[in-house]
């Protein structure tokens, strides 16, 4: 996922839930380069067959440790789902000729316990 450092390609992060369940999914955030953990931030509610789409930048302005590894020059994160029965997309927005591509195939977006 790309931080909002690449202010003309916003990342969306679209949370699907695919359980029978409500649920309240966590996404963990990960520095590619070390492995290490930055940050984590809790969605609102999931319905069962729903989605949610959120934008990192979104993300960042609620998240401190989040917003302050943009400001150290942190690019991009690998993202981990967690609480919910389902999968995550990355949706990127490309600003500059107004399309969304879906690039889930080719980033480290994983499904947790």
């Amino acid at each position: 996922i790309d931080s909002s450092n690449t202010t003309d390609y916003v990342s969306h992060i679209r949370i699907i839930n695919a359980g029978s369940l409500t649920g309240t999914p966590t996404l963990a955030f990960y520095d590619p380069n070390t492995g290490s953990q930055v940050a984590t931030w809790t969605a609102s509610s999931v319905a069962p067959g729903a989605s949610l789409d959120v934008t990192v930048p979104q993300i960042e302005a609620a998240v401190p440790a989040l917003a302050s590894a943009k400001k150290s020059g942190s690019n991009q994160y690998n993202v981990i789902l967690t609480n919910l029965v389902g999968r995550l997309q990355h949706v990127l927005e490309n600003r500059l000729v107004g399309v969304l591509t879906d690039v889930t195939a080719k980033c480290d977006l994983s499904a947790g316990s």
